[in-house]
């Protein structure tokens, strides 16, 4: 790897990893929740933020990934091919790791805006993060979110009003239609979030 390609890759390399470090740790600082639901909805723009940050973070992941495999493909000594490997692993898995905490803060605040009462902001606040990731997804492919508070939105929120078995209105409105394309898990969580969020707003009083 003493090239200029692997020069090069090794620079990108540690400078992601250096900013993938400080962005865990960032996470990590930032566990307390606040129990007021202003503060709550400042918390969760404050990470919806940074979750744009790591967004944007994802091309030059893509790029040290694919050039490092470029790399190991070239590679003529077994030392550099297994260097390369490690340092391959060693991204992938704090990219997993900083994303899989990004999305664990995302649904704790979700869930403390919730339980605070604010019902329609943290199901507002779902279905902005599934519109975003449903087009990026294949049929096939798993959902990346966690589908329990999903069901605790809706069950919450059917003890204090039931859900009304026909999801359309009789007046003759139309509910919001769902993205056509990505996955179809995610899709018929759009379509019913979708559907709660409308009635919901329909049903409030006044």
């Amino acid at each position: 790897m003493a090239n200029l390609g692997g020069q090069e890759f090794h620079e990108a390399w540690k400078k992601l990893i250096d900013w993938l470090e400080d962005a865990e740790n960032h996470l990590d600082s930032e566990l307390e929740i606040s129990n007021d639901p202003d503060k709550i909805k400042l918390q969760l723009s404050k990470h919806k933020e940074f979750q744009k940050t790591l967004g944007g973070k994802q091309p030059v992941y893509d790029t040290t990934i694919r050039t490092g495999r470029a790399l190991k493909e070239k590679a003529l000594l077994p030392d550099d091919t297994q260097k390369l490997d490690n340092l391959l692993g060693e991204v992938r898995d704090k990219w997993d790791t900083v994303c899989g905490k990004s999305v664990e803060r995302q649904h704790k605040l979700e869930e403390a805006l919730l339980f605070s009462g604010q019902f329609m902001d943290a199901l507002q606040a779902l279905v902005d993060w599934l519109y975003k990731v449903e087009p990026q997804l294949a049929e096939d492919q798993p959902v990346h979110g966690d589908l329990d508070l999903v069901m605790n939105l809706m069950d919450a929120h059917k003890v204090r009003v039931p859900f009304p078995a026909l999801l359309w209105d009789t007046s003759g409105a139309s509910l919001p239609q769902e993205p056509k394309n990505g996955g179809a898990r995610v899709g018929a969580l759009l379509q019913s979030c979708f559907a709660l969020l409308w009635w919901t707003r329909r049903a409030k009083p006044g």
